[in-house]
This record gives structure tokens, sequence and C-alpha cells, in this order.
């Protein structure tokens, strides 16, 4: 029997996370990144946040901010594949769990990061795919896709950059190995 206490765990993970605020291209408005987002969310909130970025300066920004904000989170610096074991260590096994990942572009993530995530018993996913990344750069990607993928198997389909958007299926099949069912994993 698991104590309330552990079952009303909630964390938000954000691998990617930035330095917590956005500019809009088209507007020069600057929004609330993902991380102020989750560090403001009134109605169920999380327990903990779990912040990781590569750069620095990132880290140091989306510290300040949280704590104007008036709600510190655990933040990573580093690269998220490098220190998913310590962002691992941080969540509740039986908590309700969410890990977004935002990556920029195809390179900076590998298939090994989320299969460990998805062993959490409790863990939802949210990928952003970057499709255009990939179309850019198909010509020279092929290892990057196959690292991001965790197979090779999309290289007998897979031949021209117009096709990129049918690499979500082959992430689909990767993801449903570890009981992410294919009806409930959406695009």
């Amino acid at each position: 029997l698991l104590s309330r206490e552990v079952v009303d765990e909630r964390r938000f993970v954000d691998l990617f996370a930035g330095p917590g605020m956005a500019r809009v291209r088209t507007t020069s408005t600057i929004i609330d990144g993902s991380p102020l987002i989750a560090a403001k969310h009134a109605t169920a909130p999380f327990s903990k946040l779990i912040f990781v970025d590569l750069a620095r300066e990132n880290c140091d920004a989306l510290e300040k901010r949280l704590k104007v904000a008036g709600r510190p989170g655990q933040i990573i610096h580093g690269d998220c594949n490098d220190k998913i074991q310590k962002v691992i260590d941080t969540i509740p096994p039986h908590g309700l769990n969410i890990a977004l990942i935002d990556p920029y572009g195809l390179r900076p993530l590998s298939f090994e990061t989320l299969r460990r995530l998805a062993a959490v018993k409790r863990m939802d996913l949210v990928i952003h795919f970057p499709t255009m990344d990939i179309k850019r750069n198909f010509a020279t990607a092929g290892e990057y896709i196959t690292r991001f993928l965790g197979t090779k198997k999309w290289q007998d389909t897979i031949k021209e950059a117009r096709h990129v958007v049918e690499l979500i299926d082959v992430l689909r099949e990767q993801l449903s190995t570890f009981g992410y069912e294919q009806e409930r994993v959406r695009s």
C-alpha cells in the first residue's frame, strides 16, 4: 500500500529548459517559456520542477526568473543525455510525472535518454519531433536520425527529406516497446 504522500508527488521535467522566457520572432514580444509556465501552474501545481540545460547562462537566467516567480526548481547544468540519471533519481516511481522533451534540433537528443525516462513507472512524455531540422539536414543527418530514433529501421523506407514526417511512426513504434500504446501516442 502506497502512502498518499508518495502518490501525490508530481514532477515536471524539462530536458531543454532554456532561460525560461522566449522572444516571439514575428513580434519581438517576450513570453514565458515552458519552465515558467510550469512554475506558475496554479490549478494542479507540480510538487517539484526539474530543469536541464546545456548553457550555463540559461541555467543562471532561469534560476533568477524562477525565484522572481516564487517557485524555485532543481536546475541541472549539462547535456541532458549525460545528466539523465541525476534527473531520474529525483522522480518518485509512484508519482505523477511528465517530461517535456523539446530539443531545438535533432542532434541534441539520444533515444537512450527517452528509453531511460520511459522506464519510470508513471511517466508521460511530451516530445517535440524536429521535422524541419531533419528536412533541412537530411542528406547528412543519418547518424543523428538513428541516434534519435534508437534504430536503423527507418533507412529501409525513408529515402528523401519530403518523407521525414513518416519518422514519427518509427518513434511511435520504438516507444511502444516501453508500454506506450500506439493509439495513445499522438502526433
